[in-house]
């Protein structure tokens, strides 16, 4: 029973197609020394098929991928030349890499026309509910008051947070305003025109409030200069004793 390597012609040099995984190996069984010339006649054509013609003619064993050949020319390839030489000549036009292991030549797509494509990326993570701009909500998960980023279920003392969303919504420009909405905090005029606001019946002076971290910039104790709140994100009212937080302050 014929095989089906059966009508391979029989001579100095056999040579077959085979698709491994992907891969065409073209074999050839004789020739191993990479330096001994031999004799070329192969004329320009699809690259697949040159490739073949080359490993029938330079006892060369080639691996490589279909898709990495396909649409490719062969230049053409004559004379007496070693297989280094022949595969110099058959790729100069093609954007083929190449590489020999003993008397296989590998072949590749080559650095240049590799360009790099990244595919989308996605970033994700465990939003903490700091930064309340464009959250959309009244409510924070977190807060800085405590010189670090912590949970409110984490803070020991009553926190109440204004958020971004909330002062748009209520139209809330000047700190003043914002306080006014926060629950525990109480309103008192001073004379001139001036006020002051207390929490637990203690005033909050000027060393109560903080700028990112920063006390005694935040207000002025006699309410005539009050921040503008277009910068801000939010608003972190704290209602206890603050002094561990700020090395000053009162006990409301």
């Amino acid at each position: 029973m014929p095989t089906p390597f059966s009508r391979l012609r029989t001579g100095r040099v056999k040579t077959c197609g085979l698709r491994l995984g992907g891969l065409v190996l073209a074999l050839a069984f004789q020739g191993e020394v990479l330096a001994e010339e031999f004799d070329f006649d192969i004329p320009a054509q699809a690259l697949n098929s040159a490739l073949k013609e080359l490993g029938r003619q330079g006892d060369l064993q080639i691996l490589y991928n279909p898709d990495d050949v396909n649409g490719k020319l062969g230049s053409a390839v004559h004379g007496r030349l070693t297989p280094e030489q022949a595969v110099a000549d058959l790729l100069k036009k093609a954007d083929v890499a190449h590489s020999f292991e003993a008397n296989t030549l590998i072949l590749g797509i080559a650095a240049s026309a590799q360009p790099m494509n990244l595919g989308p990326v996605a970033i994700k993570g465990d939003h903490f509910g700091i930064t309340t701009e464009g959250s959309g909500s009244y409510a924070a998960t977190g807060v800085i008051i405590n010189k670090t980023s912590q949970s409110l279920r984490d803070t020991p003392q009553s926190v109440t947070v204004v958020t971004r969303q909330l002062m748009n919504d209520k139209n809330l420009t000047g700190l003043d305003e914002v306080m006014a909405q926060t629950p525990g905090i109480t309103f008192s005029q001073r004379n001139f025109g001036s006020h002051v606001f207390s929490s637990r019946g203690f005033a909050l002076e000027d060393e109560s409030y903080t700028v990112d971290g920063v006390a005694g910039q935040g207000y002025s104790v006699t309410g005539w200069m009050t921040p503008d709140m277009e910068i801000y994100d939010r608003v972190e009212v704290l209602r206890g004793a603050a002094g561990l937080l700020i090395g000053a302050g009162n006990p409301g």
